[in-house]
């Protein structure tokens, strides 16, 4: 039983430091796609933009709702991703009484 408990907190540390990793392997990306898209903007508001700027800008758009949901939710196996839901509860749980996080279990 002590040898599963161990693989388990052994899995979950390993899960955990592979979160971490994929959440700053995004964080440059989705910096440059957002000085990107706020390129487009401006040229948008003050010329327009004409089809292949539309279709980039809604391409940005759309990675930026799924980094978003990934970051939210958390993927399955990817639940103490920075930033996601969990993960933030988690953190509010260990620094309160129980029952007073407002988190649902």
């Amino acid at each position: 039983m002590k040898a599963t408990a161990n693989a388990k907190q052994e899995l979950d540390v390993q899960r955990s430091a592979l979160a971490r990793q994929i959440g700053r392997a995004f964080e440059t990306p989705m910096m440059v796609l957002g000085l990107v898209w706020l390129a487009l903007l401006i040229v948008e508001l003050t010329r327009g933009l004409n089809r292949a700027g539309e279709i980039a800008t809604n391409t940005i758009w759309i990675v930026f709702i799924i980094e978003f949901a990934l970051r939210f939710f958390g993927p399955a196996g990817f639940p103490d991703l920075p930033g996601s839901a969990a993960a933030s509860c988690r953190a509010r749980r260990s620094r309160v009484a129980p029952g007073e996080s407002g988190c649902v279990s």
